[in-house]
């Protein structure tokens, strides 16, 4: 079904809240090879995002559903299956820890939790998609 003004208002909100993480995340220094922060310069940090999480953000961050959404309903419910990428976003969180450094014990439990809840949301969205293909 096309949307109506509180998904449009979503959606646009999510759409402004990625973008203003690409532009945050853009300008954030990183953790290089062995642990070593990098922030000397901006170029050096733009071009390590580009290489490790900038098209990942920028296909999140596109709404296509609401791009799509002129074309009919078959088009907007294909622009939203793009959200299942979304969830891949935050595992940037744990590319930080290495496995063979020390972690405190709440972070594997967190890391664990997060991976178990990634697993079950795209079990769950491949049995809808599932569901209403068999309609």
């Amino acid at each position: 079904t096309p949307p109506d003004t509180l998904d449009c208002g979503f959606y646009l909100w999510c759409t402004l809240f990625f973008g203003l993480d690409i532009i945050l995340t853009s300008k954030t220094a990183f953790r290089g090879i062995g642990g070593i922060i990098c922030d000397e310069s901006v170029s050096r940090i733009w071009q390590h995002y580009i290489r490790n999480g900038f098209f990942l953000d920028l296909v999140c961050t596109i709404p296509f559903s609401l791009a799509l959404w002129p074309a009919g309903n078959l088009a907007f419910n294909m622009g939203r299956m793009v959200r299942i990428f979304r969830p891949l976003q935050a595992s940037r969180l744990f590319v930080w820890c290495n496995p063979l450094e020390k972690m405190p014990n709440h972070m594997y439990l967190q890391r664990t939790l997060f991976y178990l809840l990634i697993a079950t949301h795209m079990l769950v969205c491949g049995s809808i998609v599932m569901y209403r293909w068999q309609e």
